[in-house]
């Protein structure tokens, strides 16, 4: 019996990389990608509902990035067209927090990621896939600021990574109506304590 496929993941580190995904719709692109799917820039064109024409300039700059590498040929001839895949399945930035332009590039990112997620939802709206009788059932945003251990942060995380794999499992098992899901799990504080001003003297 074959073993399970893991999930490849890929950490940028380089300007280029940065750079490229700092574009909204070179997110969505790449998003095109997952799961080892191949498609050519007239795919990627087509579920875009954009002209090809306008693909390949973003299409490669993501190969001359190195986030999309160049796979086999489909056709012949003339019809000839030049399969792209993600160079992983997984891409995460690597942030240094220390540094300014690490963290302009990254806060583009997730900016762009974010927007993309906006829209995507909008589109959903508009394009009749969401009934109003199934709009609650259909669609989940939620955001929450809690307080959390090192340890119950480590769990949230966890349950954030079997989330993922799960979807990535059943999208690779059945086909259906295409769903995105996008999170964003960050400590934004100090832990309680710090960062205070102590008073002199001991005093309450």
């Amino acid at each position: 019996m074959a073993g399970r496929r893991t999930t490849s993941t890929h950490v940028v580190t380089d300007r280029a990389q940065r750079e490229a995904l700092a574009s909204p719709l070179r997110l969505e692109i790449i998003g095109h990608f997952e799961h080892g799917r191949e498609l050519s820039v007239g795919d990627v064109a087509r579920r875009m509902g954009r002209p090809a024409a306008s693909m390949y300039f973003h299409v490669h700059k993501l190969v001359g990035a190195g986030l999309l590498v160049e796979g086999a040929a489909r056709g012949r001839g003339p019809a000839t067209e030049a399969l792209y895949r993600a160079v992983a399945d997984r891409i995460a930035l690597q942030l240094n927090p220390g540094s300014a332009a690490s963290v302009e590039a990254a806060s583009r990112t997730v900016r762009a990621l974010l927007r993309q997620a906006g829209r995507e939802f909008e589109r959903a709206c508009r394009s009749g896939t969401l009934p109003e009788r199934m709009f609650p059932q259909a669609t989940t945003g939620r955001r929450q600021r809690v307080r959390l251990s090192g340890v119950d942060a480590a769990e949230a995380r966890r349950r954030l990574d079997a989330v993922e794999r799960f979807l990535i499992r059943r999208n690779r098992k059945s086909g259906g109506i295409e769903h995105t899901w996008t999170s964003l799990f960050i400590p934004v504080g100090d832990a309680p304590g710090r960062g205070r001003h102590r008073r002199k003297g001991g005093g309450k």
